[in-house]
């Protein structure tokens, strides 16, 4: 008798424990239900008091979404990101219903964007390993691991404090950028009584007077380029004549320091198509028109290698930078498929012809994080220069015109330009 009415009592309970995890698991609808609609408006404060009662109910991976998102609609970059992280730690298997699944894949990249935007702040104290030191950031304890050491910190301004039982301490205020990497040189000293002498001034080191912030970077543009000028001073010399609107790639090796400066090392490679119709390469070709030739170019491309100095943004930060370069080598080939009466050469031959030299490049472009390691540079920038120097391989029947042989220099000297517009990504690493 004893046990069938201890077997009632354990099936009484779990039945009433039932019930209040199902009034729970609806009461948690019901908040985030509310929760997303406030959101939706943006109502983000309230959303996020909405939908962490419901989470506090029951835990479900779209509440933590929807309190990640709010918490990034209020500026909490730092608790949002270990939201992300905690609903990025779900476990998915076959059997996961779609809408888990799709709260998680939101999440994971929903990220790295938050991620890119959390400030981090480097609080030293001066003097060092003060016994009884007590530091707070917006009035919450701060634990003295976390001294001289960075601490990822939501954007915007805070209000940091420190003080030992002697009497000595210091008060100050940041205003943190997104993404700001910044460092605090707080001193104690003693303060006297408001009425006898004002607080003394705090000194705050921001991370450029302590020293250059080191950023390499490799990267990789294409770019569609504009050919404007001439190959040489000769007649039948614009440039447009024979190389057409092309396309680039170009891949760079750089460095930013002191913040705002740079240096990258760059190659470009472009293919151009022909300029103009194919008869007006005779020119190039020797021929003339007693020769009823016909030159049709098969390749038009162009080469350019050099260092640029950089000055603008600093690197992982939304904004722009100037380009101010040299080309050490630049060169440009054109392939000449010839087909004319034979001269010598056969009634079919080939032709190319090759001009180089140095020019200089200005530019610039904007600069768009899109993480903390990842950037992209939409840029603009003309190579001018002129060229130097001018050979070609062929037959000696047909040779090119003298003002495109051997040395370009003196009268026969004409400038030219590659307009180039385009957009590079840029992988970053930071160094000291």
């Amino acid at each position: 008798m004893s046990a069938l009415l201890g077997v009632g009592l354990l099936a009484s309970a779990q039945l009433a424990r039932a019930q209040d995890d199902a009034v729970d698991k609806a009461n948690a609808r019901s908040l985030a239900t509310e929760g997303i609609e406030l959101y939706n408006v943006g109502r983000y404060a309230d959303a996020l008091d909405r939908l962490e009662r419901a989470q506090s109910l029951f835990d479900a991976p779209m509440h933590l979404l929807y309190i990640a998102r709010a918490q990034v609609k209020l500026g909490q970059l730092v608790e949002a990101s270990e939201t992300y992280r905690r609903l990025i730690r779900v476990e998915l298997s076959q059997d996961t219903p779609s809408a888990v699944r799709e709260a998680v894949e939101a999440a994971d990249a929903e990220l790295d964007g938050v991620e890119a935007r959390v400030a981090a702040l480097r609080i030293e104290i001066v003097p060092p390993d003060q016994p009884g030191l007590v530091v707070t950031i917006d009035d919450k304890p701060v634990s003295p691991a976390a001294i001289g050491v960075d601490r990822p910190m939501n954007p915007g301004q805070h209000r940091i404090h420190a003080s030992v039982p002697d009497g000595r301490r210091v008060e100050t205020t940041i205003e943190l950028a997104d993404g700001a990497r910044e460092a605090l040189r707080l001193e104690l000293e003693l303060t006297r009584a408001p009425q006898e002498m004002p607080a003394p001034p705090v000194t705050q080191e921001s991370e450029s007077d302590r020293g250059p912030r080191t950023a390499w970077f490799v990267g990789a543009g294409v770019g569609a380029g504009l050919p404007v000028g001439k190959l040489s001073t000769g007649p039948d010399a614009p440039i447009s004549d024979y190389v057409g609107i092309g396309m680039s790639l170009e891949l760079k090796l750089g460095v930013r320091f002191a913040r705002y400066f740079g240096a990258k090392l760059f190659g470009e490679g472009a293919l151009h198509s022909p300029g103009s119709p194919p008869v007006k390469f005779a020119a190039l070709t020797g021929a003339t028109s007693d020769d009823r030739a016909r030159v049709d170019a098969s390749v038009v491309n162009r080469q350019a290698v050099g260092f640029s100095f950089l000055a603008g943004t600093p690197h992982g930060k939304l904004g722009g930078y100037g380009e101010l370069g040299v080309v050490v080598y630049e060169r440009l080939a054109m392939a000449l498929d010839i087909s004319m009466p034979d001269r010598g050469c056969g009634t079919f031959t080939s032709q190319s012809l090759t001009v180089t030299g140095p020019s200089l490049r200005v530019g610039g472009g904007a600069i768009v994080p899109i993480s903390r390691s990842f950037q992209l540079v939409p840029y603009a920038h003309g190579t001018i220069g002129r060229y130097r120097q001018a050979t070609s391989s062929t037959c000696e029947a047909l040779r090119p015109p003298a003002y495109l042989r051997g040395d370009i220099d003196g009268d026969r000297v004409a400038t030219h330009a590659f307009i180039v517009l385009g957009v590079s990504g840029e992988f970053g690493w930071f160094s000291r």
